[in-house]
């Protein structure tokens, strides 16, 4: 999971993040860690990384993914180096090729075993002329097909839009 640093006005990010994981009882379900994942340790949780800095190392929980860049695929050099995917802009449906092909070059990259990197690897994107159903309806089914050819392999973090329970079972088989 993916959280922006958007705190009340005055407010620093670890002053309603660490409240809320514990308000909700996360921190059993969750990988708090800004340590890299093992597979065995993240199986079944939910990884957070935060879109945020702080000047604090360990007083904010999660992964850092900051500085976060917009619709872009870009690399952060932080504790845990992240690749992430999250070209977002999809202007027309005629662009929604352009948003698998960056889809599937990370999916590629990341099978090649660089156990360097975690992986994020958006399925999302939205514009004037593709709504995120109609970039789901274009995306999901190239990913079912890459999944269905390619059943093992280590792909990171995988998010998409109007998911299926067929769907998310290909990617939490991948891991199997």
């Amino acid at each position: 999971m993916n959280i922006f640093g958007t705190p009340a006005p005055g407010q620093g990010a670890a002053s309603f993040l660490s409240p809320t994981l514990d308000r909700y009882d996360c921190r059993a379900r969750w990988w708090l860690n800004d340590t890299m994942p093992k597979m065995k340790d993240v199986r079944g949780k939910i990884v957070l990384y935060r879109r945020f800095d702080t000047d604090t190392k360990g007083a904010v929980p999660g992964l850092k993914a900051h500085p976060y860049e917009d619709d872009k695929t870009f690399t952060i050099d932080a504790t845990v180096p992240l690749k992430i995917q999250d070209q977002w802009k999809v202007a027309t449906v005629f662009a929604r090729g352009n948003k698998w092909n960056a889809m599937k070059a990370l999916l590629d990259e990341a099978k090649k075993k660089n156990t360097r990197y975690f992986y994020a690897n958006y399925g999302s994107g939205n514009g004037a002329g593709s709504a995120p159903s109609t970039t789901a309806n274009y995306v999901n089914p190239h990913l079912t097909d890459y999944l269905v050819n390619n059943i093992k392999g280590r792909y990171g973090a995988v998010p998409i839009d109007f998911e299926t329970d067929d769907l998310n079972r290909l990617i939490a088989e991948t891991n199997f």
